[in-house]
């Protein structure tokens, strides 16, 4: 009987997990927001270290192709050669979402996680003459603080 019992509650235990996206003790997953609404300027300038703004205010907000949503948020320093950030946001089912995040570990140039059926992108570069530089420190911190608001 009681092994009855901890299959039922394991079994329920996963279906909600797979239905909600969480694990015990794991925030609910945030549905789709507006990447450049997930930091404030002034957190991002201070990760990047440069006075940096929004890429195309207005046109970073959710959207949706097929059963994908996706939010991008591009921090630039106008008409310079000069450090800069970006934020990627994506909802979609939990396969995509894996999928995405392996394509992006083997590619090695961006940091990727998924959290609470979130799949975060977060990188800081340096782009002069001889192209563009992941800056991998920065890049951390700067997940940190886009997982922190997940």
């Amino acid at each position: 009987m009681h092994a009855a019992r901890w299959i039922i509650g394991s079994a329920l235990a996963i279906t909600v997990a797979n239905v909600t996206g969480r694990t015990t003790g794991a925030a609910p997953a945030r549905g789709p927001i507006d990447a450049c609404t997930l930091l404030t300027l002034d957190e991002v300038r201070a990760i990047v270290g440069a006075r940096v703004t929004i890429f195309a205010i207005g046109s970073n907000g959710p959207k949706t192709e097929g059963d994908v949503t996706v939010s991008n948020c591009t921090y630039t320093l106008s008409g310079q050669d000069a450090r800069g950030a970006r934020v990627m946001l994506m909802w979609g089912p939990a396969a995509t979402l894996v999928k995405t995040n392996e394509y992006y570990i083997k590619r090695n140039k961006e940091r990727s996680v998924i959290k609470g059926g979130v799949f975060v992108i977060a990188s800081v570069t340096n782009a002069n003459a001889q192209g563009m530089v992941y800056e991998a420190a920065a890049s951390e911190k700067l997940m940190a603080a886009a997982l922190a608001k997940l």
